[in-house]
């Protein structure tokens, strides 16, 4: 999954639901330092650490991570995906 993701939602809509980084972390089965990476967007994540992720805050991958769906659109262009 790319790294262009919005960090400040993930970490903001986590932070509104009192979700604290130790708790995600251990849903994904990583380390609190990792999961910070994660939001510090200096981890790249998977399609199913995104999923998770998604689940537990309740909102759509989309929502979460394509913020700016005009880059992902012109990338995936690019590449030949669409």
């Amino acid at each position: 999954m790319s790294s262009k993701y919005d960090r400040n939602e993930l970490a903001s809509t986590r932070r509104y639901l009192g979700i604290t980084q130790k708790y995600m972390a251990k849903k994904l089965g990583l380390s609190a330092t990792l999961y910070s990476r994660i939001e510090q967007g200096t981890r790249v994540i998977t399609v199913g650490e995104a999923l998770v992720m998604a689940d537990i805050l309740k909102k759509p991958v989309d929502v979460l991570f394509f913020a700016d769906k005009q880059h992902v659109l012109t990338k995936a262009s690019q590449n030949d995906y669409l």
